[in-house]
């Protein structure tokens, strides 16, 4: 199984798990680059990404509320305000990813 194919697996639900370390870095790696990509191409249903984010997603319990935000600033129109809010939502994430 490749890493992406990691990445799009869902996780159980039960909060971080340590022996999934390497997967949740990739996936924040990954989310890193949205706000500069974004500038530059639309990322809704990249795959990539969306297995990011529903890795990180599932993980948490405010996982359905920054999945919303997620997809809510993908569909911004201005590639600037849409690149702002992905870099808030990453940070967020990181957050979640420290603890």
């Amino acid at each position: 199984m490749d890493r992406m194919e990691q990445l799009r697996s869902v996780v159980s639900g039960q909060g971080w798990s340590p022996s999934r370390r390497d997967e949740y870095d990739d996936a924040i790696t990954l989310l890193r680059q949205a706000p500069e990509l974004t500038l530059s191409r639309d990322l809704r249903g990249d795959e990539d990404m969306d297995g990011a984010i529903e890795l990180l997603c599932e993980a948490s319990p405010k996982g359905d509320s920054v999945r919303k935000s997620w997809d809510r600033a993908l569909g911004m129109p201005d590639p600037v305000q849409r690149s702002r809010e992905l870099i808030r939502i990453v940070r967020i994430i990181e957050m979640w990813v420290s603890d």
